[in-house]
């Protein structure tokens, strides 16, 4: 489901009508939208409304008021990573399951490790929880 609790796909495409080799239900890894309106062309086939993102550029996290499984873009986890401190130079996360990641941090020297991993773990709950 979107943000807006809209059902979204995933997109495939088939191409009949190619002379090397015809594409049959060629998965385009995109999450999309259909819109319930016909095109304004006449054809009879669905409408995408609007593409939500990429299905392998998503986290997946459970609402904690619904327990309903969520789909996170990966640009709000960076970010939320990236402006939680400026000392952060580099970062990598994993999600290893519905309720945990893995964050790999590289700081600037001198920084404040304690204080930019309790933020980032405030912050990535509020963005995991909503």
């Amino acid at each position: 489901l979107t943000k807006d609790g809209e059902p979204c796909h995933k997109l495939l495409v088939t191409d009949l009508h190619k002379k090397s080799q015809p594409i049959i239900r060629y998965e385009l890894n995109d999450i999309i939208t259909i819109s319930k309106k016909k095109c304004s062309c006449g054809s009879n086939f669905r409408v995408i409304k609007q593409i939500q993102g990429r299905a392998d550029d998503m986290f997946w996290g459970v609402k904690t008021d619904t327990k309903e499984t969520q789909f996170i873009f990966q640009d709000y986890i960076s970010r939320t990573i990236i402006s939680t401190s400026e000392d952060i130079e580099e970062y990598q996360a994993t999600q290893d399951s519905y309720t945990e990641i893995t964050l790999g941090i590289q700081l600037k020297k001198d920084s404040n490790k304690e204080r930019i991993k309790e933020q980032l773990i405030q912050r990535l709950k509020k963005v995991f929880s909503k």
